[in-house]
């Protein structure tokens, strides 16, 4: 059983110790991995207080030595989908251990904090942190284009059935995930085939809808939407790198409710909560 986790709740963990005791202890007594994306420590070090980037970095390290096997490194939404399109997977991909071991030296090397200055300024721009990402505006044209002509009426139709939406499974959200339409088909044949990406694809298609829809607050599903903001982009795919687990922790409560949306469209059992919830359950 996986167990992911994002960067609000490395977070918790570097200002808590009896929390990163209770997680870490949890997780190894009950058989469990701990999932880290590469996605979720990019944004635990784009943090301008370096001192911060500094503290989750060490809780990252830690934690792989705390855990041993039971720690996961996986990578961005483009490396998983690669292994989903070569073979199925009933856990998260994880990086090779060369990679692996590669970014955790890193993490230890003792010049990291003076390259953090530059390294945050990258790490922003990647993540769109201090502006629009352009691929996630490019993401919203495309579902805007899509949905051009429906009305806030139609939210509920739209969200309802996401897995047996015309409008989703022809957008280019879907066919950029898929590879420029190439696993498409396979894409809605066999969902659970391809969960990170069906996840990212239906996470962009929901942040096009909330480009649209977000302003208006009735309806099924206008609680899970948003007007567009810097960040959505990496939301996604930090949902996306989730979606072999079994348990989700955020603190984030827009992103829990995103996410499990998202997985329930879709059948995916993956129960999305705060790390207190979890250890209290």
């Amino acid at each position: 059983m996986d167990i992911a986790v994002d960067n609000s709740v490395i977070s918790r963990m570097a200002e808590d110790s009896d929390l990163s005791a209770s997680l870490r202890s949890k997780v190894a007594q009950g058989g469990a991995r701990l999932v880290v994306s590469l996605p979720v420590l990019h944004e635990a070090l784009a943090d301008s207080n370096h001192r911060n980037a500094m503290t989750r970095a060490r809780v990252v390290v830690a934690l792989s030595v705390q855990l041993g096997s039971r720690f996961v490194l996986t990578g961005e939404v483009p490396y998983i989908a690669r292994c989903e399109q070569a073979r199925p997977w009933s856990s998260t991909p994880p990086l090779p251990a060369v990679q692996r071991d590669r970014v955790l030296a890193a993490l230890q090397n003792s010049d990291l904090e003076n390259k953090l200055p530059g390294l945050v300024v990258d790490l922003r721009q990647w993540l769109g942190k201090s502006k629009m990402h352009e691929a996630d505006l490019k993401a919203r044209a495309a579902g805007a284009f899509r949905l051009a002509g429906h009305e806030p009426r139609d939210l509920d139709q739209l969200l309802g059935n996401l897995s047996d939406n015309e409008a989703f499974w022809d957008s280019t959200i879907v066919e950029t995930a898929a590879d420029h339409g190439r696993y498409g088909q396979r894409f809605r044949e066999v969902p659970r085939r391809y969960r990170a990406a069906v996840t990212f694809a239906a996470y962009g298609w929901l942040n096009a809808v909330g480009s649209m829809f977000a302003t208006f607050s009735y309806g099924k599903y206008a609680g899970i939407l948003r007007a567009p903001r810097p960040g959505d982009w990496v939301d996604a795919q930090i949902a996306a790198c989730a979606a072999y687990s079994k348990v989700f922790l955020t603190e984030d409560g827009g992103q829990r409710k995103r996410a499990q949306y998202v997985w329930h469209q879709f059948g995916f059992k993956i129960a999305a909560m705060s790390a207190g919830e979890w250890l209290g359950g």
